[in-house]
């Protein structure tokens, strides 16, 4: 049997491109690969990637050790963004077509098609179409198409909805907010095109099926490899934020974290630290001149010693969508954990349990400093997130979950 797996995001790195749609991603391709024979994989590249032979070659080799022999890579360009020559690109036309949309534009040219078409030939027995962006030139290239799977790990259109009102890259940003409509169509026809549909919560599930009347559609929860418990609790006064700041809602709650936040934290608890950790944490604000207690650790090899160095995790997310692997994996590591709402949204984390939710600055701060001076709350806090993440978010059996899932519907 040969399936077909497409994909927007090539782990060029694969040992720091770690973050949450990577793990996502892999946790998908180690559920599928039991499965099949062979399975050709389909990345998209940036439109400035070089593509030779020789190239394509190492690539190939590198993605087989990571996930085994039975991958044949095949590579393509996105097309050049031509979305931002002017505003009417950039916001008119993708008003009546998610196909003239920044995001989309670049995945629906004709060598993205004929890549598509190239793949199609090979006479896959089912493909799996990994976020909205691979399945929109996949509709277009052809009606008759065999069985899709498809992995929402975001329900698009919410979280553009977010970002234009509340994280705009500039004032006039917030025009995108009319693209709305017809992303939010795009994807409905998305998931009608599909065979199966997966979500990343209960949440977004219920939600799509109200919308869409569509029946094939499941839930599957981000996850984390849960270690061993670790009683090594510290009573150090340290808060870690992680995440990649290539993504705009990481950018946006680090700052706030370190602006708004972590001076309310500093002023009560003044041998407090907080670290900011992760890949491209020099497009935060404060890089070049972190406030007192503020250190920017950039990407982190060992997570578990940094893990081990903090005991509360913050995660003050304002927008997205989806679910927080980094909440999840705070909780892998018996981390007491403070967040906002939308933070830990599609989680079935306890207030007051097994985590703590608020949305106003001030009672984040409060709550940090709570856990900061109360080292049996801060730990029984810790306990409980592992408890719950051990018993709905171990990879292991999400893995099993997938497996199942697929056999019985593809």
């Amino acid at each position: 049997m040969r399936a077909l797996f497409l994909s927007n995001n090539y782990p060029q790195d694969p040992y720091k491109n770690v973050h949450g749609i990577f793990q996502r991603m892999g946790t998908f391709i180690e559920s599928i690969i039991p499965l099949v024979d062979e399975l050709d994989m389909l990345f998209f590249l940036p439109d400035n990637f070089e593509i030779n032979k020789l190239k394509q070659d190492g690539m190939e080799n590198s993605i087989r050790k990571l996930w085994g022999h039975k991958i044949n890579l095949f590579l393509t360009k996105r097309g050049k963004n031509k979305n931002l020559d002017d505003n009417w690109r950039r916001y008119g036309a993708g008003i009546f077509s998610v196909y003239r949309q920044e995001s989309f534009s670049p995945m629906v040219g004709e060598e993205q098609i004929r890549a598509i078409k190239m793949c199609l030939a090979r006479k896959p027995h089912w493909i799996f179409s990994h976020r909205l962006h691979t399945i929109l030139p996949l509709i277009r290239s052809q009606n008759n198409l065999p069985p899709v799977i498809l992995d929402l790990d975001d329900v698009e259109h919410i979280a553009h909805a977010r970002r234009s009102l509340l994280d705009p890259r500039w004032p006039g940003d917030r025009l995108s907010i009319l693209q709305t409509p017809a992303l939010r169509n795009a994807e409905f026809k998305a998931i009608k095109t599909a065979k199966v549909t997966f979500t990343c919560s209960d949440l977004d599930r219920l939600y799509l099926l109200r919308k869409t009347q569509a029946k094939n559609i499941y839930t599957i929860p981000n996850s984390a490899r849960i270690p061993e418990p670790n009683d090594n609790f510290t009573s150090s006064k340290n808060i870690l934020f992680l995440g990649t700041f290539q993504h705009r809602p990481n950018i946006q709650a680090a700052n706030y974290l370190v602006n708004i936040i972590w001076p309310i934290i500093k002023n009560k608890i003044p041998s407090a630290m907080l670290f900011i950790a992760g890949s491209d944490a020099e497009r935060l604000e404060r890089f070049t001149s972190p406030p007192i207690g503020v250190t920017y650790l950039g990407f982190v090899q060992d997570i578990d010693e940094l893990y081990n160095s903090v005991n509360i995790v913050c995660c003050p997310i304002l927008t997205g969508g989806g679910t927080r692997i980094k909440i999840i994996e705070a909780a892998a590591h018996s981390k007491a954990i403070v967040s906002t709402k939308v933070g830990a949204e599609g989680l079935d984390f306890e207030p007051g349990l097994s985590i703590e939710l608020h949305d106003d600055p001030y009672q984040i701060a409060c709550e940090c400093i709570r856990l900061l001076e109360d080292d049996i709350a801060c730990k029984n806090m810790g306990e409980a997130a592992y408890k719950l993440a051990s018993s709905k978010y171990d990879r292991n059996n999400i893995i099993n979950r997938i497996k199942n899932t697929i056999i019985n519907n593809i």
